[in-house]
């Protein structure tokens, strides 16, 4: 599933999937209101981590347990990359994506400065266009910066600020109705 934050790392956006993986509604999630629903264990240094990461600027990647419907907590792995703005190259938020970890391979916790963005798991698979979209071009954008194809980063991040332009956008729509 995708999400999106600011700067300061206030959640902004979180696709459909949260609510049918969580039960919490999307606008509980917004803010800081998606650490509900982590494993009471893992709140502080999940949220000490992602304000390091926005305090850096930088990409990273952090698991933690999560919280779904009618179940016991699951492992999940958050990847996300900042997102900078064509026009002033400002660090503008995050675009992240949430997926359930299946087994233990290839997960590492904590990482800052490197994105792992998962495979989606059936229950945190996208559901609408610009997640798929997003959940693509981060995919790209982690095999892009692992195979050192530096070249590519650019293109692939302007195509990121503009999902993230697009996501705000969807955003704001939805508040005004």
């Amino acid at each position: 599933m995708i999400w999106a934050s600011t700067r300061e790392g206030s959640i902004t956006y979180a696709g459909p999937e949260w609510t049918a993986f969580t039960g919490q509604p999307l606008d509980a999630a917004m803010g800081d209101g998606w650490l509900e629903m982590l494993h009471a264990e893992d709140r502080d240094s999940t949220q000490a981590f992602f304000k390091k990461a926005c305090a850096s600027m930088a990409a990273f990647t952090v698991e933690y347990r999560l919280h779904p419907v009618d179940e016991a907590y699951v492992r999940v792995v958050a990847g996300a990359t900042p997102s900078i703005s064509p026009v002033d190259h400002s660090f503008i938020g995050y675009l992240g994506t949430l997926n359930e970890i299946e087994g233990q391979a290839g997960v590492t916790r904590n990482i800052l400065g490197k994105a792992i963005i998962a495979p989606p798991s059936k229950a945190t698979t996208p559901l609408t266009s610009v997640d798929i979209i997003a959940d693509y071009l981060l995919l790209a954008r982690a095999t892009a910066q692992h195979a050192g194809e530096e070249r590519l980063l650019a293109s692939l991040d302007f195509a990121i600020s503009e999902v993230m332009r697009r996501l705000g956008y969807r955003t704001a729509e939805a508040e005004r109705h």
